[in-house]
């Protein structure tokens, strides 16, 4: 990523299947970290590189605590703010494209992408660098200690999610 034109801080890498919190139950589901996981692990990554003292099993429990899922266990997006005490702010975008995710890295937020797997079901990982050959990515179901194209596992984005600190 020598060649990233924009990248942000990467210091934390959390894969979902870590044993400390893959057993893990979500928000208002019995579905685990391991094989659900994807968004909530994402998320705390993006929190623990802006400065907070998390990983996906103690952001999970604080989300549980403050109503951060709904009855199905998917993420109530303002649970983030609620966590970490309005620090942490979440941006929406209807679809989400490519320049939404580089305009998101320009305020120093970090892009959480939603895209299909080969199996077609629904996977989240956040990108930490725009190179000329695509975005990186840490995927929570990839468990490497460097980040890898998006396009190895995408072809294209369908949603796009930033969690930044608002200055």
């Amino acid at each position: 990523m020598r060649d990233a034109k924009m990248a942000l801080p990467d210091h934390s890498y959390f894969h979902q299947q870590d044993p400390r919190w893959a057993h893990h139950q979500m928000g208002g589901s019995l579905e685990p970290l391991r094989s659900d996981g994807c968004l909530v692990t994402a998320a705390a990554m993006a929190l623990s590189n802006l400065g907070f003292a998390t990983n996906p099993g103690d952001l999970n429990a604080r989300l549980k605590a403050k109503d951060g899922f709904t009855a199905q266990g998917w993420l109530v997006w303002s649970g983030l703010e609620r966590v970490t005490n309005g620090k942490a702010k979440a941006r929406f975008f209807k679809k989400g494209t490519e320049s939404d995710v580089r305009a998101c890295m320009a305020d120093g937020y970090y892009p959480l992408v939603k895209f299909k797997l080969p199996s077609r079901r629904s996977h989240w990982a956040m990108v930490v660098a725009d190179s000329p050959r695509g975005f990186y990515v840490r995927d929570p179901m990839v468990n490497l200690q460097t980040p890898i194209p998006l396009a190895a596992r995408a072809s294209g984005i369908e949603s796009v999610r930033c969690i930044g600190l608002d200055t």
